[in-house]
């Protein structure tokens, strides 16, 4: 204090070093004394202080405040608490203070002692708080302070404004008892809720805890709460924590999860039927070429009796691997594993190639195929192959489920700017309850009691087919009136649109005036059936000779000795798979540029694809037909001249490696 300024009593001097200002007023309000803090805090000295009114240090509204509702308080009763007022500091500053006021007798008179705490450090704080406190109430899940009491009681102190919507429950409700909250949880994951606090209390951890409840609309949710620990007197644990609703994240898991066990339900079904597929057709291929080459053997010493029993059992066989192959077909479609070739048919062609190829069953079935009604020059948008198939499954119905004497008729009109391709027939006709059931695999609708052959796959196939060619496959049908089955498809776009039709690429000529292929075979395949139906197949053609090995280790060895024209590779060896075979076979130089066929009972597209990719330049799935074998001879292998004289037809035999 500087000097001639009046002496602090004790009180005052003992306050002289508080961070706080401090100052006496009589009861006028005329300051006694003034604390050196005081004196920074207002930018003055104490001699501008003392002597001077009070008020003369306060801003012009907290003079007012002072004034007309301070002074009078401090009358009535004698002290005052954190009253906050504003000071005026001499260079235009204004800070805030709280003040703490307290009456006292000195010298027969009344002394009012004034401690002044600034404020700033407690604004900020003050305005932290509040932020926090805004961001605590807007955010999606529920901040939190839960005291867990001794004696096991909850409630939570402090509740973000979260808690209304999560829970139904105010942050005052809260506050009383955590009961309105914990009794909707599910009773078992209440249970473990409070069981997980017990154990995290006891081992100092933290706790995180996933729970069920009923929210406050009936629907079930799930929450998460996650909290840390403070141990208070008493036995008394506060847990700081958050609480989240997590239902759309458990509904998301568990739809992945579904997701996840429908696809390994799909590849476990794809790999059984595919395995099925393939050990059906490995002995059928012995059935059925077996059949094909009796056939067309045409052997004196056979009866007509046994002849017929040789009929029956190669068409018993074709049933079997159409079964096979509609299976197969009917889990690809719906796998979406299989695509379609759209491109601009002239329809004509394919109606009559249809209706051509369905003749012999008509005659054989006493049906009547009308004469094809449809325009010239008409055309569509779709996949020839897949066409064809949905053509040939709706005309066999037709016939199949028609009437003796009955007939089919087949037509074709302009609809909705785009194709209507209809099959009709004089059959029984379905009832609404039996078109309702139609639609669906291996459903024949009582007809698995007569003796039309069927497998209730056909009409599935087709409209998955029609589907992924853009149209739509219709029914309409009615008891006693026969069905008839509308093809939507679109037209092409434009006009003058160029026609892809069958025959307009010419497959490779076939020499057989020149007696067939020629050149040697090289067949790995471990199945002795399989191996003795091939060369029965090349003993066809005078010209092949056959190398027969039954591993890769053996047919390397074979393919070194004796390089072949052309290689045909079983996919499943006993040490080595054909796909990697081939490879291995390249690397000798002089099987570089030799054709390579893969021959297999796997026929799903994936496997002939891999083949491809591989460097075959085809693939043969099991069971052969033996024509068509022929007929890829001859397209592989040149010509056997015709001077050239037959010779034996000895299939050589690479012994296994041990």
């Amino acid at each position: 204090m500087q000097s001639g300024a009046p002496s602090l009593p004790v009180e005052a001097a003992e306050l002289a070093t508080w961070p706080c200002g401090c100052l006496s007023l009589d009861a006028r309000g005329i300051v006694l004394t003034v604390n050196r803090a005081l004196c920074r805090l207002v930018q003055l000295s104490a001699e501008q202080i003392v002597g001077q009114p009070f008020d003369r240090l306060l801003s012009n509204a907290s003079r007012v405040l002072y004034q007309s509702y301070l002074q009078p308080l401090l009358q009535l009763h004698g002290h005052v608490e954190e009253f906050a007022l504003t000071l005026r500091q001499s260079e235009g500053g204004s800070p805030d203070v709280l003040v703490y006021t307290g009456r006292r007798e000195a010298d027969d008179s009344a002394v009012l002692d004034m401690v002044l705490a600034p404020i700033r450090q407690r604004r900020r704080i003050e305005d932290e708080m509040l932020r926090i406190k805004r961001a605590a109430d807007q955010a999606p899940g529920l901040v939190f302070q839960l005291l867990q009491l001794a004696d096991g009681g909850l409630h939570f102190p402090y509740a973000s404004e979260a808690i209304r919507r999560l829970y139904a429950v105010t942050p005052d409700q809260a506050r009383a008892s955590a009961d309105q909250v914990f009794r909707q949880l599910h009773a078992d994951d209440r249970q473990a809720l409070q069981v997980a606090m017990r154990q995290a209390a006891r081992e100092g951890s933290d706790l995180h805890c996933i729970y069920r409840l009923r929210a406050p609309d009936g629907s079930p949710r799930w929450h998460e709460l996650q909290a840390t620990q403070r141990h208070l007197a008493h036995g008394s644990i506060l847990w700081h924590g958050h609480i989240a609703d997590i239902t759309e994240r458990k509904q998301m898991q568990a739809a992945v999860a579904e997701q996840q066990t429908l696809e390994r339900v799909h590849r476990a079904r794809n790999e059984f039927l595919s395995r099925v597929s393939h050990e059906l057709r490995t002995p059928l291929n012995g059935i059925l070429g077996f059949a094909q080459l009796l056939e067309s053997d045409k052997a004196d010493n056979l009866s007509i009796e046994q002849q017929e029993r040789l009929r029956l059992l190669r068409s018993s066989g074709q049933h079997l691997l159409q079964l096979i192959n509609q299976v197969l077909e009917v889990t690809r479609l719906e796998a979406g594993q299989m695509e379609v070739q759209m491109q601009t048919l002239e329809l004509a062609p394919q109606l009559e190639l249809a209706l051509s190829q369905m003749q012999p069953q008509a005659g054989s079935a006493g049906v009547a195929l009308l004469p094809l009604e449809v325009a010239a020059g008409l055309a569509v948008q779709a996949d020839a192959l897949r066409l064809q198939q949905v053509l040939l499954n709706l005309l066999s119905n037709a016939i199949k489920y028609n009437r003796p004497g009955g007939h089919v008729r087949l037509s074709v009109q302009e609809l909705d700017g785009g194709l209507c391709i209809a099959v009709s027939d004089t059959g029984p006709g379905l009832s609404a309850r039996q078109q309702a059931e139609l639609f669906q695999p291996f459903q024949r609708l009582g007809a698995e009691k007569t003796t039309v052959e069927g497998y209730g796959l056909g009409l599935v196939i087709s409209r998955h087919l029609v589907t992924l060619m853009g149209g739509r496959l219709t029914l309409h049908s009615e008891p006693g009136a026969g069905c008839r089955f509308e093809v939507h498809l679109a037209m092409p776009v434009g006009l003058g649109a160029a026609f892809d039709r069958p025959g307009d690429h010419p497959a490779a000529a076939l020499d057989a005036g020149a007696g067939g292929a020629c050149g040697t075979v090289l067949y790995v395949e471990d199945n002795p059936v399989n191996a003795m139906l091939m060369e029965a197949i090349v003993g066809m053609r005078p010209g092949l000779r056959l190398s027969l090995a039954t591993d890769g280790a053996s047919a390397l060895a074979a393919a070194r000795a004796a390089p072949p024209e052309l290689l045909l590779l079983d996919m499943h060896l006993p040490d080595i798979s054909g796909m990697a075979l081939l490879p291995a076979l390249r690397r000798i130089e002089a099987m570089a540029d030799v054709p390579a066929i893969m021959v297999s009972a796997a026929a799903a597209e994936e496997d002939v694809a891999a083949a491809r990719a591989q460097g075959f330049v085809g693939y043969w799935t099991k069971p052969l037909d033996v024509d068509q074998t022929l007929r890829e001879f001859d397209r592989l292998l040149p010509p056997r001249p015709r001077s050239d004289p037959p010779s034996p037809q000895v299939a050589t035999r690479a012994d296994p490696t041990p």
